[in-house]
């Protein structure tokens, strides 16, 4: 690994944010922690493909900015209702005689990634929890994934589906590498007095 790259991974071990004394024991959240990880290691020129966070790796649209100015500008600041607004309906349908499915969850999921815990990567470290595996991911195959920690879903990762199928499937061909690579970890020696 190039000390560049190792330098720009670290960047969720350690932040440039010094705390007021009032709240030095409160941590960084790992949201934040594994989005400024990725962000440096982009910095640093690598290809990191992040799904986790939910944020699109493109500019945002032209009418997109527009669009939000203006809801911004009439006062629509606040989160809408769980099956969206009626106006949102209209439009993502496009006929006021047609009605859109109310979601049955956000653009988020939550995988399980037990097999993943307790192995063993190719270097020899120990993936202990969704973090290291996260973590892990993210350095050996520059795919930004939050664990499900985070959310108070540990064993979990979260990846977001609210980016193209190419990067997708990107992302879940970068996924299924460091699963294969992964090996059982080698049995702990006993103490001689057992």
């Amino acid at each position: 690994m190039k000390p560049e790259q190792n330098q720009a991974t670290t960047a969720y071990e350690t932040a440039d944010f010094n705390r007021a004394s009032r709240i030095a024991g409160i941590e960084i959240s790992e949201i934040v922690r594994f989005s400024e990880a990725a962000s440096a290691m982009r910095a640093a020129g690598r290809d990191v493909l992040s799904i986790g966070a939910g944020a699109p790796d493109y500019p945002t649209p032209e009418h997109v900015i527009a669009a939000a100015h203006q809801a911004a500008l009439a006062g629509e600041t606040r989160y809408p209702p769980t099956k969206g607004t009626a106006k949102l309906r209209k439009a993502i349908a496009g006929d006021p005689l047609l009605d859109c499915r109310s979601p049955e969850g956000a653009f988020y999921v939550f995988a399980s990634c037990p097999s993943a815990l307790g192995r063993q990567t190719p270097s020899g470290e120990l993936i202990g929890d969704d973090t290291g595996f996260c973590r892990h991911v993210l350095e050996t195959q520059e795919l930004a994934l939050l664990p499900g920690r985070a959310f108070s879903v540990p064993g979990y990762f979260r990846l977001s589906h609210a980016a193209s199928e190419a990067e997708l499937n990107d992302g879940l061909a970068r996924l299924s590498r460091t699963i294969s690579a992964l090996t059982p970890a080698p049995a702990l020696r006993r103490n001689s007095r057992d």
